[in-house]
């Protein structure tokens, strides 16, 4: 440790995989997924979760001390530095190269990449993962694409971002009002790249001699009708409406010509 550190030189590309499981109680420094990196080095497309790294110095969750470069990089473990003045990093412990659309877990959001729980579950830091960016300037940038950075979101999501292009998170428009009169809106984050807006309220009444049902939004006014039809009955057979949405697909028994299907249209 100390002057005796290997550091790295390369290309690491995490493929957008996590790294997990990693656990390091110690007094060295430069502790971190990767310890030190030369300025040659580059790491990028890996998230480090459910790990724990102590040291004296330089501790960070994806590297301790970097003099390369590390993008689309994340961070969700814990880290702890034994001096009091050390230098410690959800990232990087202490770095010269940059650092760019990296995130890692915090208690409270801050302008070097900390993100908290709830973001990290929103799907906030899959989507900023998936944008990519460029370092560099002039003829020495070099643009890094989007990856593909997902995450299942709602209750019985993921906590984190995984690979899986099949979980593609978008940033969104979600309104205060139904469709028709949407009001404002905040940004928020969906495996849905559509808008998301509140239900219609509707109000009921039956119309064309009680042919028809007509509902109308009490927000923003609009209007559907529903034509109610029913087959011709013979004397001996009985058409009921219970009164309960049946969705299309539903198996029922109409009681008449025995089990049926309600069809799509």
């Amino acid at each position: 440790m100390e002057n005796n550190i290997t550091q790295y030189s390369g290309t690491f590309d995490g493929n957008n995989k996590t790294v997990s499981g990693l656990y390091f109680n110690g007094d060295s420094t430069c502790i971190g997924l990767f310890g030190s990196s030369e300025s040659d080095g580059n790491i990028k497309n890996v998230g480090v979760v459910d790990s724990y790294f102590k040291g004296n110095n330089f501790v960070g969750g994806v590297c301790g001390r970097n003099d390369g470069t590390i993008t689309n990089c994340y961070n969700a473990g814990n880290l702890t530095a034994i001096e009091s003045a050390a230098t410690i990093g959800g990232i990087c412990g202490y770095y010269y190269g940059p650092i760019k659309n990296c995130y890692h877990l915090a208690d409270t959001e801050d302008e070097n990449g900390g993100k908290t729980t709830a973001q990290f579950a929103s799907g906030e830091v899959a989507y900023l993962l998936s944008q990519g960016c460029t370092v560099g300037e002039g003829e020495d940038a070099v643009t890094y694409s989007g990856s593909v950075w997902g995450q299942a979101l709602g209750g019985n999501g993921d906590t984190y971002p995984v690979l899986d292009s099949t979980k593609r998170v978008y940033q969104v428009d979600k309104y205060d009002g139904c469709e028709g009169k949407p009001g404002s809106s905040t940004k928020v984050y969906s495996n849905q790249s559509t808008s998301i807006y509140e239900e219609h309220s509707f109000a009921y009444e039956p119309v064309e001699n009680g042919n028809a049902i007509k509902a109308t939004c009490n927000e923003c006014g609009a209007t559907y009708t529903v034509k109610l039809t029913r087959p011709a009955a013979t004397s001996d057979e009985k058409i009921v409406y219970d009164g309960t949405e049946k969705k299309a697909g539903t198996a029922i028994d109409s009681g008449n010509t025995g089990i049926e299907t309600i069809p799509e249209n």
